[in-house]
């Protein structure tokens, strides 16, 4: 009987692939997107409105200042030598900050001080017994003493409790001014190494 097998179909050995061509690793560029230098030169108004709010408002910690600033050593690093200078003066801005953030611990501490509840004066519910002329003499005396002191009392803590509040007020908009400096001087030296590499790149 003949052989009704089918012939399985030859195989043809693939043909090698040739490998992918090495990429050369790219220069780090100070116009990533995701860089450190590109947060702080977009965000720092917003930054400083933060490190710059009222005592009663939740503020940057200056652990992250701390943290940005290892942060931007270590991108600064790894960046060309055109790009220093912004770094640099990167810095100088994270200094600001954090010497703003330093002077905001004394006046919150100045302001819970203040805050607390003061115990009421009541001599009348605390005199259960009849008093005689002269008694109750002495004793409006020193009622009214105690009432006069209380007031004085509500006056110093309502100035306490704005007091550091106007102070901070005041100090906040003279950091301001220096702050904003720093932020005006990083952001004209980004855009002068953007168009700077801009430039490079028409001319190639």
């Amino acid at each position: 009987m003949a052989n009704d097998a089918v012939a399985a179909p030859k195989k043809h050995p693939r043909k090698p692939q040739p490998p992918p061509p090495k990429v050369a690793p790219s220069q780090p560029t100070a116009a990533s997107a995701k860089s450190l230098i590109d947060g702080v030169a977009e965000n720092g108004a917003t930054i400083t409105n933060q490190v710059l709010a009222p005592l009663d408002t939740p503020s940057i910690p200056e652990a992250v200042i701390n943290t940005w600033r290892e942060d931007l050593l270590d991108e600064a690093g790894k960046e060309t030598p055109d790009s220093q200078p912004m770094y640099k003066q990167a810095t100088y801005l994270l200094t600001a900050w954090q010497n703003a953030l330093r002077e905001r611990p004394k006046l919150i501490r100045d302001t819970k001080f203040s805050g607390g509840v003061m115990d009421t004066v009541d001599m009348d519910s605390s005199r259960k017994t009849q008093l005689h002329f002269w008694d109750w003499l002495t004793y409006a005396r020193e009622r009214d003493d105690a009432r006069a002191h209380q007031r004085k009392a509500v006056q110093k803590a309502e100035f306490f409790a704005s007091g550091p509040a106007k102070i901070w007020s005041d100090r906040s908009n003279m950091l301001r001014a220096t702050i904003d400096r720093q932020f005006q001087v990083l952001r004209a030296l980004r855009r002068e190494l953007l168009q700077k590499r801009a430039s490079a790149q028409q001319q190639q």
